[in-house]
């Protein structure tokens, strides 16, 4: 028993020190107030934003997380610490769509000007920032797993960690509360985070998932299988690209099994690490113009892969792994801001109404959970996400009664 105790207590070492030697937080910089408050400015036009009081330190946190298939995966993230504390708690930001791994938020230089608006206007306000990379974005090196909600819901839980220990033992004043909100996939990873964290056991105070997929194998799929025409084509292409790149490389899947031979050839020359965002759009449009600037999808996906998506087929890898994936049929106890935009063209709003009869039914109550959706033909899905940093900063500082038009 002593023998087995001693092995015991040094493999429980052995551990502590290689969870240690992964989990790593180095500087980034430094940036002023007056350098936080024309990033807003910059990305967030319209609105009147706090106003930072204070400087804020940078850093890079190196911590792992857990991937699709249950291996550990080292990834990276930002944290923003504003000079002086920020008793108000932490949040966590989950970004959007990128495939440009140079893009993600722990890439941010005071030279490069990755659009980080949200992640300053929360640091602005008096909160730490955590804002996670994803599995192959920032420093991680796999194909990002694009769109599992829940496997990069997985990034934001395990940032959090780090996190905590490192302001701890720096005597930094972080506040108990825990916030979380997202964007777009970040909207759907967001919403992934809060799911896992209540699974858990764990508290978030409040969370703003906005403009997200959470319905993969519904809503999403109904998407996917509609007809579309001109910039929207591109759109999807991109989506669905990103989608199969990933799935070929975590679970042997061929494009050519998805696509037709035009869309395959296309994915698989252009989805490749250090290939920018916009190289990739260009790609896809000159595939297009190629072929007629066809709307039709079945001029993009195969006749299998339709058929698959119309039978919500769970034999099929990419099905399976999506509906394993889907975050709208729960019961949060955190308190919850939805927000979505009528007019949406990237990630339909219906992800926000199906979830909200979902949770509804489920027995949540409107103290809890509550939707604002933006009617606004003005907006589309990039210029929404300013209006929706806004009601969220509202929603964190004073609940439901800044946002008293949310139903």
């Amino acid at each position: 028993m002593k023998k087995r105790s001693l092995f015991v207590a040094v493999l429980a070492a052995v551990l502590a020190v290689t969870a240690a030697a992964q989990n790593k937080i180095t500087n980034l910089g430094t940036y002023s107030a007056a350098e936080i408050d024309s990033r807003v400015v910059k990305s967030l036009p319209g609105f009147e934003f706090p106003k930072a009081r204070n400087a804020a330190d940078l850093k890079k946190v190196s911590y792992t997380t857990t991937d699709a298939n249950g291996k550990r995966e080292q990834v990276s993230g930002l944290l923003v610490m504003p000079k002086g504390g920020a008793p108000k708690g932490l949040v966590v930001y989950m970004h959007g769509t990128t495939w440009d791994y140079k893009n993600a938020p722990s890439q941010v230089t005071k030279q490069k000007d990755i659009v980080l608006g949200e992640v300053f206007a929360f640091a602005a306000a008096g909160y730490a920032v955590a804002a996670p990379d994803y599995i192959g974005l920032g420093d991680s090196k796999p194909t990002h797993p694009y769109p599992l909600n829940i496997v990069n819901g997985r990034s934001g839980v395990d940032i959090v960690k780090p996190v905590r220990e490192y302001t701890r033992n720096r005597s930094y004043e972080l506040g108990e509360r825990l916030f979380v909100t997202g964007y777009s996939e970040g909207g759907g990873t967001a919403m992934g985070m809060v799911k896992l964290l209540e699974d858990a056991g764990e508290t978030v105070y409040r969370a703003a998932p906005c403009s997200g997929p959470y319905d993969l194998t519904g809503v999403t799929r109904d998407f996917l299988l509609a007809d579309v025409k001109g910039e929207d084509v591109v759109i999807r292409a991109f989506l669905l690209g990103y989608s199969i790149s990933y799935f070929k490389d975590a679970f042997g899947v061929k494009t050519s099994d998805y696509f037709t031979k035009r869309l395959s050839t296309t994915v698989n020359m252009n989805f490749k690490r250090g290939k920018s965002d916009k190289s990739i759009g260009i790609a896809l449009v000159v595939m297009g113009a190629i072929g007629g600037g066809t709307k039709s999808r079945d001029n993009l996906l195969t006749p299998r892969f339709i058929k698959a998506l119309e039978d919500v087929d769970m034999n099929d890898p990419v099905l399976r792994e999506m509906s394993r994936n889907n975050v709208y049929d729960w019961k949060p106890k955190t308190e919850m801001l939805i927000q979505s935009l009528a007019t949406d063209k990237v990630v339909d709003p219906r992800n926000a109404v199906v979830a909200m009869d979902a949770m509804r039914r489920n027995g949540v109550k409107r103290r809890t959970l509550r939707h604002l959706e933006v009617n606004n033909e003005k907006l589309d899905h990039g210029s929404f996400a300013i209006e929706a940093t806004y009601n969220t900063l509202r929603f964190f500082e004073d609940g439901f009664d800044a946002v008293p038009t949310a139903r």
